[in-house]
């Protein structure tokens, strides 16, 4: 059976059994509605394609992140990337400028707990375990300057950065007091 022959028997087992006829004018008059119905919904079917993220090109992808407000910047992100940022911007936005948003982000997208140490300057330290090059390093800035409060500066240290201690102490982190070697004259005396 076709598919309007179908939609046909729906639209008319729908009313009293004195519309029912088959082949009479009430049924006649229905399959001109249903055809131009049958074009709606085919158009519905071909918009709902359109919005899938994960058959949407970059092109696409880029302009969905747009309607959040989200800056691509080009080709910082490759598409898998971009998928899952699109995916998860709506959910973001709803706690952009929250710590949980960055805590967030960092689980979600680089699936790596982080500690965040704030500082009263507005300077916020994001700790994280593993070893970061420098363009992933500005991948995550990138990322996250775009949910953060206005004013917050970030600083991401990661297992690359060592284990001095400067302005920020982290007690989490195993950390060293860096001190200057011990320095003698020539006559054996210490300078302090």
């Amino acid at each position: 059976m076709r598919r309007d022959e179908r939609m046909q028997e729906d639209f008319l087992g729908s009313f009293p059994e004195v519309y029912r006829e088959q082949g009479g004018f009430f049924a006649r008059y229905l399959k001109v509605l249903s055809s131009v119905y049958d074009e709606v919904q085919e158009a519905v079917e071909k918009r709902a394609e359109i919005l899938d993220i994960e058959k949407a090109d970059r092109e696409r992808l880029i302009q969905y992140a747009a309607w959040f407000g989200f800056d691509c910047g080009g080709s910082v992100f490759d598409d898998d990337e971009l998928r899952r940022i699109v995916g998860s911007l709506s959910g973001w936005n709803r706690k952009k400028g929250t710590k949980t948003v960055v805590q967030e982000i960092l689980k979600d997208f680089y699936k790596e707990e982080a500690f965040l140490c704030e500082k009263e300057d507005g300077e916020v330290a994001i700790v994280m375990e593993g070893r970061k090059g420098r363009k992933e390093k500005e991948k995550i800035l990138f990322l996250l300057e775009q949910f953060i409060p206005a004013g917050v500066r970030l600083l991401v240290l990661d297992g690359a950065d060592g284990g001095g201690m400067g302005g920020i102490v982290f007690t989490e982190v195993n950390s060293i007091l860096v001190t200057p070697d011990e320095r003698r004259m020539d006559i054996q005396a210490a300078l302090e």
